[in-house]
């Protein structure tokens, strides 16, 4: 019997416990458990719910508890005797607690602080408040990408902050694959994103319109997350003139490689709160033309104008840099092998498993 580690996240399902999210932290989540199981751990995956529920997840136990707003009561309170209990813990993110199990781990996924209309002192609050006493307690502090790290140098340059380990996300290389496109004539640009403001759905619901009546070989296909939202999809598409060019489908996680592969163009137009972003990853392994905004760790993976575009989170900035790719089949090639090699090279699984193989290790030692 392998030693047990716990998991905390705010969702792998729903809070109800109905639906598998298929956002990038819930993968995340699945994907550091089963690797955790596979170096031997017994993981159990503890997350908020409406109620107290449990199911088995690929083998996965989940455990919910119930929460009602306040996720430090939630973690730190709700969920004590059983991370008590817990040999090992992991914290999918810093902003849920600020005490920690002796010896355990915590993830940062990424400034979710830097709202427009947000104020300099939020940012302070969190760096002073969240991101120091995890620097103090844990075992090891990962960050995936260099922004928050950086951020935590200007903001608490007192603290530790070297003992951060950035472990940037991750592409299965061997799943996310070029191939799968048919020449038909059009242009497909793929918005593989959550459906909210701040992973940019209405900057992209801004510019479509003009860029449709542009280009008649354009077509857009949104790889959605089922969210109570997608009426509110729903009745924009209703309002478009040329809507017979605009597809959406929730995809599974394990479906998302066909969606890539269909794709000419994949467009990641974060506003805020943006890590090493999954579905970038996904598009690059898969030899996409990507056009990201400069927001968060994008820029930790995007150089300029050799595996994709990086450009200011205005509409403006991203229908030029689209426009620019669809008036050039050369670019969108040159660039889309490129991004295949960068994942391939850089952000590889097998490079993500060596690098927590080590720092969990060192942590929690082998089981």
């Amino acid at each position: 019997m392998g030693r047990t580690v716990s998991l905390v996240t705010p969702s792998l399902f729903t809070a109800d416990g109905s639906i598998v999210g298929t956002g990038g932290s819930e993968r995340y989540t699945r994907d550091l458990a089963l690797f955790c199981r596979d170096l031997g751990f017994e993981p159990t995956i503890r997350q908020y719910g409406t109620t107290n529920w449990e199911k088995n997840y690929l083998g996965l136990p989940i455990k919910a508890y119930p929460w009602t707003g306040n996720e430090r009561d939630c973690v730190e309170r709700v969920m004590k005797s059983d991370l008590d209990a817990s040999q090992h813990v992991i914290y999918i993110t810093i902003g849920s607690q600020v005490v920690y199990q002796p010896n355990s781990i915590v993830i940062n996924h990424g400034i979710w602080f830097d709202e427009p209309q947000g104020n300099r002192q939020t940012g302070i609050d969190i760096a002073q408040s969240f991101a120091l006493p995890a620097l103090e307690q844990v075992a090891a502090f990962v960050t995936v990408d260099l922004s928050f790290l950086e951020y935590c140098r200007c903001i608490i340059p007192w603290a530790n902050n070297n003992r951060m380990t950035y472990i940037p996300n991750y592409v299965d290389t061997e799943l996310y694959t070029p191939g799968g496109r048919q020449p038909d004539g059009m242009i497909e640009i793929l918005y593989p994103r959550r459906y909210n403001l701040p992973r940019g759905i209405y900057l992209m619901q801004e510019i479509i319109p003009g860029l449709l009546q542009k280009y008649p070989n354009v077509r857009f296909n949104f790889a959605l997350d089922q969210t109570s939202l997608l009426a509110e999809f729903d009745a924009w598409l209703s309002r478009q003139p040329y809507r017979e060019r605009i597809s959406y489908r929730h995809y599974a996680f394990d479906d998302m490689p066909e969606a890539y592969q269909r794709a000419d163009i994949v467009v990641i137009p974060s506003i805020w709160a943006e890590g090493t972003s999954l579905a970038a990853l996904e598009a690059m392994a898969c030899g996409k033309a990507l056009v990201c905004t400069n927001v968060g760790g994008l820029a930790n993976l995007v150089f300029p104008n050799f595996n994709g575009k990086i450009v200011n989170p205005t509409p403006e900035s991203v229908r030029e840099a689209l426009e620019e790719y669809i008036n050039s089949e050369h670019q969108r090639m040159k660039h889309g092998n490129n991004a295949r090699l960068v994942a391939h090279q850089a952000f590889s699984k097998k490079r993500w498993d060596q690098q927590w193989t080590e720092v969990i290790y060192s942590a929690f030692g082998k089981p």
